[in-house]
């Protein structure tokens, strides 16, 4: 048979964990993305969760529920066993290919039917129980979606924009992965390659050359009046460059740039 039905079963309490079409080794593929760092299905984070925490454990048992040659006949029986089951019981994210939930413009009751949205209202209804924070927000700056095309997230403020990026750097995983030796390591000797291969350059050399002369030239560290003064009291070098709080190269490098003999 071309196509089938499959189940994910979590071996801690043999209950199914995720209902999926498929051909060939299409039910070992989720368990793969997520030992290689993916997320399932490109965006299944609950299933990718509920697959990782069993890997900690235990191998993941899989079974084959359904074999068919006709396609549409596989994709409506993957419906009816996730609705039989629950979508609330499974890490499914909808009822199969066609039932995305994704679909922008339309109401939970027109992806899933009336009866499985009313359950799936209930339990998230149960799950935001004493959690203020969502309708605070709406009440105080309206809903971003509506189930219409066109509603999108409000606009951050600068100062809650600024607010997140302290919130990242104050965390303890940036705070790790800046001072984490082998990033470091890496870091450097990227930055060493590509430092040496940029000096190669003859005309990277002179771009950085002349933008050095004219940052010396914006930004003296010994203006020319101070240069030109400072030589009228016939004092050694020496005593000029102490003066100036400077060093040598760096006396002779300013006399040369303001052309003083």
């Amino acid at each position: 048979m071309k196509y089938y039905i499959y189940q994910l079963i979590d071996p801690r309490n043999s209950k199914i964990f995720y209902i999926g079409k498929g051909q060939k080794l299409r039910m070992y593929q989720h368990v793969k993305d997520v030992q290689r760092g993916r997320i399932p299905n490109g965006s299944n984070n609950k299933l990718g969760n509920k697959i990782k925490k069993i890997l900690l454990i235990q191998k993941i048992k899989y079974k084959k529920v359904f074999e068919t040659n006709n396609e549409q006949e596989a994709y409506d029986k993957e419906k009816e066993l996730i609705i039989e089951i629950g979508l609330e019981n499974l890490c499914n994210i909808s009822l199969g290919q066609d039932h995305t939930p994704f679909i922008r413009g339309k109401t939970w009751e027109e992806i899933y039917g009336i009866e499985q949205a009313s359950k799936m209202r209930t339990k998230t209804s149960e799950r935001m129980k004493g959690n203020t924070l969502l309708s605070d927000y709406v009440a105080k700056n309206g809903a971003w979606n509506k189930g219409k095309t066109g509603y999108s997230m409000p606009k951050k403020s600068e100062e809650l924009k600024e607010k997140i990026r302290q919130a990242i750097l104050n965390s303890d995983k940036f705070k790790k992965s800046i001072h984490n030796p082998d990033r470091i390591k890496v870091i450097t000797e990227k930055a060493k390659k590509i430092t040496i291969e940029h000096w190669k350059n003859p005309e990277y050399v002179k771009k950085v050359m002349n933008g050095r002369k004219i940052f010396w030239k914006n930004n003296p560290t010994i203006k020319k009046e101070d240069l030109i003064k400072i030589l009228q009291y016939n004092l050694s070098v020496h005593e000029m460059i102490k003066e100036l709080g400077v060093s040598i190269p760096t006396f002779y490098k300013y006399k040369k740039l303001y052309q003083i003999n």
